[in-house]
């Protein structure tokens, strides 16, 4: 009988000490992957200063869209204004890979040479945000792909079931994929209008 209780007693104390490491673990890996998302939106900031200090350059205009040569990046001159000249700041450092002359973000497609005054919600409005791994340097979006909102694979949800966002005004933010995949059904959310529709361009 003693030796019955003393395996019970072995056996429960295992258990415990199983889901106490478990749950270490998890509290470890969580907080990794925060790391990890937090690097990642200061990769987007960076790139979005450099292209406020390219925009205070230019007539407050974005440039035209890069080209299967030559990336938008470079078609913002983005390294004459970098504070980081290394080309992981274009990496983000949840993916794997680390192709040269890759980028793991993409650029608004409809904000392409638009100037400050054409944008009718800046702090609403979406420049760039998480990407393919390893995607062509010129890659651009002009709305959230639909495949991407449900494929838990997609880049949209690297950053804890959730991605990094950068804005036209410069401020980046994370949101979780359940609540982007709303934004086209809210009339203040995000989104990659320039124009505000409501109001007719001449």
């Amino acid at each position: 009988m003693q030796t019955y209780s003393f395996w019970v007693r072995l056996l429960g104390g295992l258990c415990a000490l199983a889901i106490g490491l478990n749950l270490i673990w998890r509290g470890f890996k969580t907080e990794y992957q925060k790391d990890r998302r937090h690097s990642c939106q200061s990769n987007l900031k960076n790139i979005m200063l450099s292209v406020q200090q390219y925009k205070m350059d230019n007539d407050t205009r974005l440039p035209v869209a890069g080209t299967s040569q030559k990336g938008w990046e470079q078609s913002f001159l983005l390294y004459d204004y970098m504070l980081r000249t290394e080309g992981d700041i274009y990496q983000c450092p949840s993916t794997p890979n680390r192709k040269q002359q890759t980028i793991d973000y993409w650029f608004n497609a409809q904000a392409f040479k638009k100037a400050n005054k054409e944008f009718a919600h800046p702090t609403r409005t979406v420049l760039a945000g998480d990407g393919q791994d390893d995607a062509a340097s010129n890659a651009s979006l002009a709305q959230l792909p639909s495949h991407w909102l449900s494929n838990e694979e997609s880049p949209l949800w690297r950053h804890l079931k959730g991605a990094n966002y950068a804005f036209a005004d410069g401020h980046v933010k994370w949101y979780q994929t359940s609540v982007a995949a709303t934004w086209a059904k809210q009339t203040d959310a995000p989104t990659f209008a320039v124009a505000d529709k409501s109001i007719k361009q001449n």
